[in-house]
């Protein structure tokens, strides 16, 4: 079973490197509910108690958002136009978990209106007594000074119906590194103009200019959510021959989609 990283927050604030003991376990880590308008789906999570006490667990949320190097900032709850939060419902908010039991929390999502577009959000499980992690009122934040340990299950929302992709790749252009000159990267800027989430592959393929033949890198795996770019970079191999190449990032979304692609404003020469 899959244990999940714990959130730990203080006054609102999220610390990546702080931890503390870890004394339940949450499963699965993620959950996808497939639902069209109207529609009203259940999923169920395990949550096991390892203290050696009865402990009272409870339930908030978040929304989340991202840059362009795909990084997740935790936001409040039904804070963003992408946000289901309000549209989860557990069967129970509060529960009790004796030592060494596995609780079943079954999760309903009902899509209320016509909506077709992926929608998101982190349900936290958390011990009751322990502060809410996560809150948007101010005096809450203002007090918010006890560390809270909690576990986060990402859940996402997918309409049934199939909807029309709307995602290109512009804007490659090979990235400055004043570090190291013998280390060249590039990167391409990954645009969701549509309504879903979608798993991209991205492939760079260097084309040598005097004699036609293709050098293909291996292929950059990432996930793109609707209404945000999103940047993949690519570090060139020191291997490639010397010569002048076309590079281009070619964009394959899935298996019925036209491959989509950029090109390198200029020639790659390599000495």
């Amino acid at each position: 079973m899959k244990i999940l990283k714990i959130l730990i927050i203080l006054g609102g604030i999220y610390f990546p490197n702080i931890s503390l003991s870890q004394d339940f376990e949450v499963s699965p880590a993620s959950l996808i509910f497939k639902a069209d308008p109207f529609e009203n789906i259940k999923q169920a999570v395990s949550i096991t108690n390892h203290s050696n006490k009865t402990t009272m667990f409870s339930i908030t949320y978040s929304d989340f958002i991202f840059d362009e190097e795909g990084n997740a900032e935790i936001v409040a709850a039904s804070s963003t136009e992408n946000s289901c939060s309000k549209w989860i419902t557990p069967d129970n908010d509060v529960f009790e978990i004796k030592p060494n039991e596995t609780y079943k929390l079954s999760i309903n999502l009902l899509v209320p209106e016509e909506d077709y577009k992926a929608r998101w959000a982190y349900m936290y499980v958390q011990t009751s007594q322990e502060q809410t992690a996560f809150n948007a009122d101010k005096d809450s934040r203002a007090a918010g000074l006890n560390l809270s340990a909690r576990i986060a299950i990402e859940i996402t929302r997918k309409p049934k119906t199939l909807q029309a992709a709307n995602i290109e790749i512009a804007s490659l252009r090979e990235e400055e590194n004043s570090e190291n000159q013998n280390i060249r990267t590039f990167s391409a800027l990954i645009d969701n103009q549509g309504n879903d989430i979608h798993e991209c592959n991205v492939l760079f393929i260097a084309s040598n200019l005097s004699n036609a033949e293709e050098h293909e890198f291996e292929r950059i795996k990432l996930k793109s959510f609707p209404g945000y770019k999103r940047k993949v970079s690519f570090t060139l191999p020191n291997t490639l021959p010397a010569g002048e190449y076309s590079l281009v990032a070619l964009l394959d979304y899935g298996e019925k989609s036209t491959l989509k692609g950029a090109r390198l404003n200029k020639k790659l020469i390599i000495k």
